[in-house]
């Protein structure tokens, strides 16, 4: 099936990505030269909860309910990040549920996963299309994880600030292993106690995979704190 979306701004953009990804052939129409120029270059960079709709109590509702929603889709702004996104992380941690973050490119804003570059009003040389990445989001982004585990009801959590990692989980022998990804930034030491039989492997990109095969019995796995190894800035 083909499918026709008129106009190249955030709605228009997000309606033709969700069709591809419906397996839809998309043709995206837009008069301007470039996406995202008219409204949504002039939206104030800010998604609103609904509350300055003191005329459209409906209005306001499918806002406040929709924002959580978009945050957890979109991202929101870094300057929230002590507050949304690492609230965010623990909920889905404590939930077991995996999570998504888009990347997102951009220029003079404070939405992506990087720090946007200076943009000089009438400047119209060339800009990069991100800056640098932002330590603050790399820190916090960079967790330790189970892959998988034959125990539906093991529990973990990770510090993003001390790098500290501990999972604990109950095996019969000859279950599947429980496989816990550590991030390159991560550079704490891996440890396991109890039944269990543990390998450590270390992929070419610096990231480790945590392989534990249960002989039997509750075992756990731990990551020390240690200094995150955040890319630097150049």
């Amino acid at each position: 099936m083909a499918a026709a979306v008129i106009g190249g701004g955030f709605f228009g953009c997000s309606l033709a990505l969700a069709l591809r990804a419906r397996g839809e052939r998309v043709t995206l129409l837009e008069r301007e030269a470039n996406l995202m120029v008219r409204a949504s270059a002039n939206n104030q960079a800010r998604v609103h909860g609904g509350y300055h709709y003191p005329r459209s109590i409906l209005t306001g509702l499918r806002s406040r309910l929709n924002y959580p929603r978009f945050v957890a889709e979109f991202g929101g702004p870094s300057s929230t990040d002590s507050l949304v996104l690492t609230n965010q992380l623990l909920e889905q941690e404590r939930h077991r549920v995996g999570f998504a973050f888009w990347i997102w490119k951009e220029n003079c804003g404070g939405w992506a996963m990087h720090d946007g570059v200076s943009c000089t009003p009438g400047d119209i040389s060339p800009q990069p299309s991100s800056g640098c990445l932002r330590a603050g989001r790399e820190r916090l982004l960079a967790r330790v994880y189970p892959r998988e585990s034959a125990d539906a009801r093991l529990s973990y959590h990770y510090d993003a600030g001390t790098g500290a990692f501990s999972l604990q989980v109950h095996g019969r022998a000859g279950d599947p292993p429980t496989v816990v990804f550590i991030p390159r930034e991560v550079t704490g030491e891996v440890n396991a106690s109890g039944a269990v039989d543990q390998l450590v492997t270390t992929n070419p990109d610096g990231s480790r995979l945590v392989t534990d095969s249960p002989t039997g019995g509750a075992f756990s796995i731990t990551v020390t704190p240690a200094p995150l190894d955040v890319i630097p800035c150049v």
